[in-house]
């Protein structure tokens, strides 16, 4: 039990609006036909490796913020402001989306954020437990729905743009959400022993590769591409379905939000002293960010966020073998 909410927590995480939607899927894979397999089956591999990468290194630093101290010593602070400004927009991206949905849904936008947010707050403002539950009883019901709606459209399709193009978008899109995920993992690593973090690392790195392999080939079979979100789109001639995505897009909106506005206030906490203000002012900050809307923060502002990614994993690891040698420190107690 304590290795399946790990995976949920990861998978919440990870499996935000922009994937479920297809709209993250469509732009990074499927829009390189049948080259999206291979950059997919090299996505899922790299990301397993980082997802036990960094739950282990909560072994020398304690979440975020020993995190920029320990890797990046005089930059800690340039670190901080970076990863709070992925945070922002990632966050951002999903009250935005929350919007794109309450509109496609006939419910007022305000409402519906406003609503989404409060609950945002009630659960960051609890703990690690409470937002595993509220995961592990989410994450699954939120992949159940996408594979009902691609596995009936999947096909394959023309290989377009090149091999090479389309491995590096599948790692890049790796590195966009290794920032955010690497980060919150950080905050969760020291509950798990060594055996729980590779099997954690394991199976969820294998669930979002198939859960994105049939989601591609539903995409690319279905000839939806390039729609605002493919998944919703292939749905759409059936009014239960339909309506079963936008709850699973809702879901994966919420519990990435969640993920990252947990992290966020911790960043932010290090200012701001009393951690529910911080939790305000990162939803704040993330409101505000929205503005730019859904489908051109995934199209276009995401690609900022990877190469932040890159920095952080190449620096973390060219300093992690000097740190691990040193004694480890039990954080957990």
């Amino acid at each position: 039990m304590k290795v399946f909410v790990g995976v949920c927590l990861i998978l919440g995480s990870f499996l935000g609006a922009g994937f479920v939607s297809g709209r993250e899927v469509g732009e990074y894979f499927a829009r390189f036909g049948n080259f999206a397999i291979m950059s997919i089956v090299i996505a899922s591999i790299l990301l397993g490796v980082l997802i036990f990468f960094f739950l282990h290194l909560s072994l020398t630093a304690k979440g975020v913020s020993e995190f920029s101290q320990v890797y990046f010593g005089r930059l800690n602070g340039v670190m901080d402001i970076l990863f709070a400004i992925s945070l922002t927009i990632i966050s951002g991206a999903m009250i935005a989306g929350t919007k794109t949905l309450a509109n496609e849904s006939g419910v007022n936008p305000f409402i519906c954020v406003l609503a989404t947010i409060v609950l945002v707050y009630i659960v960051v403002r609890g703990n690690i437990n409470a937002m595993g539950k509220v995961n592990a009883l989410l994450v699954p019901l939120l992949i159940v729905v996408v594979l009902v709606v691609a596995i009936p459209h999947m096909g394959a399709g023309s290989s377009s743009g090149s091999v090479i193009l389309s491995a590096i978008s599948g790692v890049n899109y790796v590195m966009i959400n290794i920032v955010t995920l690497g980060v919150f993992l950080l905050e969760i690593g020291c509950r798990y022993s060594t055996k729980e973090k590779v099997l954690i690392a394991i199976i969820s790195s294998l669930v979002i590769g198939v859960v994105m392999m049939i989601e591609t080939l539903g995409i690319i079979g279905g000839d939806v591409v390039y729609a605002p979100m493919p998944i919703l789109e292939l749905a759409s001639q059936n009014m239960v379905l339909c309506n079963m995505v936008k709850i699973a897009v809702f879901i994966g909106l919420f519990t990435t939000l969640i993920s990252c506005i947990l992290v966020l206030a911790r960043l932010i906490n290090k200012v701001v002293k009393r951690y529910d203000i911080s939790i305000i002012v990162s939803i704040i900050l993330s409101w505000l960010v929205s503005g730019i809307g859904f489908e051109k923060m995934v199209g276009y502002v995401y690609s900022v966020i990877g190469v932040i990614g890159c920095l952080m994993v190449i620096v973390t690891i060219a300093k992690s073998n000097k740190n691990t040698n040193q004694k480890s420190i039990d954080w957990c107690n």
